[in-house]
């Protein structure tokens, strides 16, 4: 479910249950994690899969929405609640989920990103790229592609947190993972560090020469440029639900 983190403090409360299995002998135990949070501002977004969009736009033809009725679903491939996103592995090309749409990044803020990912297979290995989509939609163009790690050694059923630190170039993020490997995701978040990179702007070399009709030819042009951009991510986002 994608919600806005409103959180400073986190207390970690673990909870064991069985699982279910084919046999008695094939019930394993799985912990099952919550998460409470206290101390409520707005500063961040949590994507823990439970009511995601799953539509044609949110990720690939080798991805899959992994949850209870999933072909040979397995708890243990899910860290909390009851669903993930799997990267099936069956195609060697690069491929991309999407991990934010309605509540979008601040464009020149500083984030940082967590995720946890595992794999069913062992000594799996992958490479995981963010990338800057420019609408929220996978197939449509990207601004920029950054690695964030390459996973080797990977073991069957071990969950592994991966972080990095990025600054946002669009509204809208999506994790690309490489080919042939079999990955599952789980409880992302996103949270800003309360920095920004400022876009310097001067009027006549720094200087107020007084009236100037450029900046209101340009506020015009901005303003008609957002509107249009503004309509097109509504259509997308009205698809998506419809989808």
């Amino acid at each position: 479910m994608l919600n806005t983190i409103k959180s400073c403090t986190v207390i970690e409360v673990t909870n064991t249950s069985v699982g279910v299995g084919k046999t008695a002998d094939d019930q394993i135990k799985i912990l099952f994690k919550t998460i409470l949070y206290a101390k409520w501002t707005e500063n961040g977004i949590i994507e823990d899969f439970e009511n995601y969009a799953d539509s044609i736009y949110d990720y690939g033809d080798d991805y899959e929405y992994y949850k209870p009725g999933t072909s040979g679903y397995n708890a243990k491939y899910v860290r909390s609640g009851m669903t993930a996103i799997h990267r099936i592995g069956a195609k060697s090309e690069e491929q991309d989920f999407l991990l934010n749409y309605e509540k979008m990044l601040e464009i020149g803020k500083t984030y940082k990103l967590s995720f946890w990912v595992t794999t069913d297979k062992e000594n799996t290995k992958a490479t995981l790229s963010l990338v800057h989509e420019e609408f929220p939609d996978i197939f449509d163009n990207d601004l920029g592609v950054e690695e964030i790690k390459v996973l080797e050694g990977m073991k069957d059923g071990k969950w592994q947190l991966v972080e990095v630190t990025f600054t946002a170039k669009t509204k809208w993020i999506a994790i690309r993972t490489s080919g042939d490997a079999s990955l599952f995701f789980d409880d992302a978040m996103i949270l800003p560090t309360d920095e920004k990179v400022d876009v310097p702007s001067t009027n006549n070399n720094g200087t107020d020469n007084g009236f100037n009709i450029v900046p209101i030819i340009i506020i015009a042009a901005v303003v008609i440029i957002l509107l249009i951009v503004g309509a097109v991510v509504a259509i997308i986002i009205i698809k998506k639900k419809k989808a």
